[in-house]
């Protein structure tokens, strides 16, 4: 009778485990995993999914330090060009695009925080620009605004509605026109794109491969280079997405001098298509300093583990791995001074 009762309580323990497992299995029945490590001179990744198809890219990033801290300008006095509550249905997009790649929650700073910040020092730190605005805080039109302090700091800019510097916001809403907004920004007359006359065209950018290593399709439709940046102001610049016959681009990444930050200028608006590519740019880490033929790329599927090997080593700085593609479902940079 005793063996009897053990051998019922043995089979209801067992049935528990099991329950127990397939509870933890539907739980979470997809992990995705990448781990980066230097051995032996070569960059050694481990990549773990259930299915999924994966990227891996190593580059060096010419001294430039990735974006780790992202803030969001909004303040409801300054919508300009976008309402309040456009910005917060995309801002709260991007934030989901941004947890994937693992990237921080980005920070919300309104037009006197935006000052603050512009106080200090830029690198390692990016803003979100969706107003379509400047605020009166940081530009007025002079090129001692704090803005060009930043810039000049480090500091990154991701702009993403409207032609940038073409107006400065004031807390009543209102906004003022600003001349040569063009040459402040890039030294370049008619930088910014301003006809919305004609087709505009769907041409591969000069850079448009390395957007292809990221999956980076922003610029596919028409329309996606109304306010595009041209690749001809010279400098760094990169050119990963789409462009008109006249080089405006849908995704153009540019430095304002050697060893100064970065402007990250997306040319048609608040999409769909926007909100993944700029959650794909900051979490990568890339900067205009990229070069396609000195990036380590390697692409494939993996149906549980895999390990590979990238190197040598001391030819990076970065390695970027993300899983899923143009879905991206998973994402993690690894800075290699890190690892060595």
């Amino acid at each position: 009778m005793n063996d009897k009762w053990l051998l019922a309580l043995a089979a209801v323990i067992v049935a528990f485990i099991m329950v127990g497992q397939v509870v933890a299995y539907w739980a979470n029945p997809f992990h995705y995993e990448a781990n980066v490590e230097i051995s032996e001179g070569e960059i050694v990744f481990s990549l773990s999914s259930p299915s999924s198809e994966f990227s891996v890219l190593a580059y060096e990033n010419g001294g430039f330090e990735p974006v780790t801290e992202l803030y969001v300008f909004i303040d409801a006095g300054y919508c300009s060009g976008q309402s309040l509550s456009e910005q917060n249905i995309f801002l709260g997009q991007v934030k989901r695009e941004l947890e994937i790649r693992g990237f921080p929650e980005p920070i919300t700073v309104d037009a006197d925080g935006l000052r603050s910040l512009m106080s200090g020092p830029g690198s390692g730190k990016g803003i979100l620009m969706l107003s379509g605005a400047f605020p009166d805080t940081v530009y007025t039109g002079s090129a001692d605004d704090p803005v060009f302090s930043w810039l000049d700091g480090m500091g990154s800019i991701y702009w993403l509605n409207g032609k940038i510097g073409h107006t400065v916001s004031h807390a009543d809403g209102s906004t003022t026109p600003v001349d040569d907004a063009d040459m402040l920004f890039f030294r370049m007359d008619e930088a910014i794109r301003t006809s919305s006359d004609g087709p505009i065209g769907r041409e591969r950018g000069q850079d448009r491969a390395i957007g292809e290593m990221l999956c980076v399709n922003y610029g596919v439709r028409a329309g996606d280079v109304t306010n595009g940046l041209n690749i001809n102001i010279g400098g760094r610049t990169l050119s990963i997405g789409f462009s008109d016959e006249d080089g405006f681009g849908s995704t153009t990444l540019t430095d304002r001098g050697e060893g100064k930050g970065m402007i990250v200028v997306f040319g048609g608006g608040l999409n769909g298509d926007t909100r993944v590519a700029v959650a794909q740019i900051v979490a990568s880490g890339i900067s205009y300093n990229l070069n396609e033929d000195e990036i380590g790329f390697q692409t494939g599927t993996v149906r549980g583990t895999y390990n590979g090997t990238m190197g040598p080593a001391d030819e990076f700085t970065e390695v970027y791995i993300f899983f899923g593609k143009v879905n991206t479902v998973f994402g993690k940079l690894s800075r290699l001074a890190a690892e060595a």
